[in-house]
C-alpha cells in the first residue's frame, strides 16, 4: 500500500512538544498559567521559533508579534495558513491553543521530512494573546491581522499597572507603532484551518476522536461600573444604605436569567472588583466585565437590548449610578456547508470517524474569517473540561485530529 502523507503524523512528537510548553508557565501557582505579555509567554515563544527553525520553516515576527514560521511552496503567492494560540488562562490546561500550534510544527515536520512542498506556501502562525487579558481586549495578534486594532487603540489601552497594550507588545518582540504593517488583505490567505480542543464534552461522551465545526459562537463584552457610597457597615441602616455589591449582584443575576431565558446563549460575569473591599464598609464602588455569547446573531442582539434595559432600572431603584462601556462586539461565524463537506469528506477518506459541531468558544479563526475562508476541526476534551489544571486531549487524538488537519490542507492546496 502507498504511504499517505497523513500517515507520517507522529503523536508522540506533539505531546512532546505540549509537555516542552507545559514546563514554560509559573511555577508559583497550581496549574498552567504562560499570561500574554509575560516573562513565560516571551520564554515560550523563544522556544516554539527554535522548534519551527528546526522544522525547516523559516520565522518572523510580524508587527503584532505574531509568531510565524513559512514553508515555501512550489510556487510563491497565496498562502495557507494553519495556527492557534500558546497563552493560557491563570491556572488553565495544557491543550487550549497549543493542539493547535503543535500539530501546526508537526505538519512542517511532516512536509520537511518527506520533502515534500505544497503548491501554496504554509504558513504555521502562534497569533498573540488569543485569551482574556487585563488590557480588555483578547485575540489581539488575529484581530491586528485582520485590520481591527489600530497602533492608537493599543495606546489607549492601559491594564490596572499602567502599561499600555502597546507596550506590552512591544515587550514580545512586535512593533506596535506599525501595527499596520501586520494586516493581511483579503485574498492573501488562501484558506486558514485551525485545530482545537473542544472544550467541551461532546466529542469524549461519544468518543469521537474528531469534530468538523459548523459554526463560532463571539462574545460581546463589557466593563460596567457600579457606583453608591461607602458607609461604616454597623450604623448605617439598611434602608439607607447604598450599597454597589448588593446592587451589582442584581445585576448578575439579571444577565444570569436573560441568557438562560433567551436559549442556546450563554451570560458570564467573570471578573469583579468591590471597593473598598472591607469587612465592615458598605462597598461603594463595584467593577465588573461580563459578556455573553451566542451562535445567532439574533440572539446576541435580543439579549444585548435586554441586559441593557435591565441593568439601568436595578440602579435606579436601588439608589445607584450604572455606567459601562463595550469592550468587545464580535459577530459569530457560520462557516460554509461547502467547507465543512470538505473536511468531512477528508476525514471519511482517512477513515477517522468525526461529527459536526459548533463552537461555543470564541477562536482566531473568527477574525481570519473576515480576510480569508476558515475550517476548524475540534479533538475531545476529556470529561469536557478546559481552562483548568485538569484539562486533558489524548495523545491518540491529538494524532487524529493533526492528520485529518494535514488531509484537509493537502485537499485545499490540490483544488485552490
Amino acid at each position: 500500500m502507498t504511504e499517505r502523507i497523513t500517515d507520517r503524523v507522529n503523536g508522540d512528537r506533539i505531546a512532546a512538544d505540549i509537555a516542552a510548553l507545559a514546563e514554560r508557565t509559573r511555577h508559583d501557582q497550581p496549574g498552567f498559567t504562560r499570561l500574554a505579555y509575560s516573562e513565560e509567554d516571551r520564554q515560550a515563544r523563544a522556544w516554539l521559533r527554535d522548534r519551527m527553525e528546526a522544522a525547516g520553516l523559516t520565522v518572523r515576527l510580524d508587527a503584532a508579534a505574531n509568531v510565524i514560521g513559512r514553508h515555501p511552496g512550489a510556487s510563491e503567492g497565496t498562502v495557507l495558513a494553519v495556527g492557534s494560540h500558546i497563552d493560557t488562562v491563570p491556572n488553565g490546561g495544557r491543550f487550549d491553543g497549543m493542539a493547535g500550534v503543535t500539530a501546526g510544527l508537526e505538519i512542517a515536520r511532516v512536509l520537511s521530512e518527506a520533502g515534500r512542498h505544497l503548491r501554496h506556501p504554509l504558513e504555521v502562525i502562534a497569533f498573540t494573546n488569543e485569551e482574556p487579558n487585563a488590557f480588555g481586549l483578547s485575540t489581539v495578534g488575529s484581530r491586528a491581522m485582520a485590520g481591527k486594532l489600530t497602533a492608537p487603540r493599543a495606546r489607549e489601552l492601559r491594564d490596572p499597572d499602567g502599561r499600555t497594550l502597546a507596550e506590552a507588545i512591544d515587550f514580545l518582540g512586535g512593533e506596535a507603532a506599525h501595527l499596520d504593517e501586520a494586516r493581511r488583505s483579503r485574498g492573501a490567505i488562501a484558506h486558514y484551518l485551525e485545530l482545537h480542543i473542544e472544550q467541551g464534552p461532546v466529542l469524549d461522551r461519544e468518543q469521537i476522536p474528531v469534530g468538523v465545526v459548523t459554526g463560532i459562537a463571539a462574545p460581546t463584552r463589557l466593563r460596567v461600573r457600579v457606583d453608591g457610597r461607602p458607609d461604616h457597615a454597623g450604623t448605617t441602616p439598611m434602608g439607607l444604605r447604598k450599597d454597589a455589591l448588593a446592587g451589582a449582584a442584581e445585576i448578575v443575576l439579571a444577565l444570569e436569567r436573560i441568557a438562560t431565558e433567551a436559549g442556546e446563549s450563554v451570560g458570564t460575569v467573570g471578573r469583579l472588583v468591590n471597593q473598598p473591599n472591607h469587612a465592615n464598609v458598605v462597598p461603594g464602588h463595584v467593577e465588573m466585565t461580563l459578556e455573553f455569547r451566542s451562535i445567532f446573531p439574533e440572539r446576541i442582539a435580543a439579549l444585548r437590548a435586554r441586559f441593557l434595559e435591565a441593568m439601568p432600572e436595578i440602579a435606579q431603584r436601588r439608589g445607584l449610578e450604572a455606567s459601562w462601556e463595550f469592550l468587545m462586539e464580535e459577530r459569530p461565524l457560520q462557516i460554509p456547508p461547502k467547507t465543512v463537506e470538505l473536511a468531512a469528506a477528508v476525514c471519511r477518506g482517512l477513515g477517522i470517524p468525526f461529527r459536526p459541531l459548533p463552537s461555543g468558544a470564541s477562536h482566531d479563526a473568527n477574525h481570519i474569517a473576515e480576510i480569508a475562508p476558515v475550517s476548524m476541526l475540534f479533538v475531545p476534551s476529556v470529561g469536557g473540561r478546559s481552562h483548568c489544571p485538569e484539562e486533558l486531549t489524548h495523545t491518540a487524538d491529538l494524532a487524529a485530529g493533526t492528520r485529518a488537519l494535514l488531509g484537509v490542507l493537502v485537499r485545499l492546496d490540490e483544488t485552490l
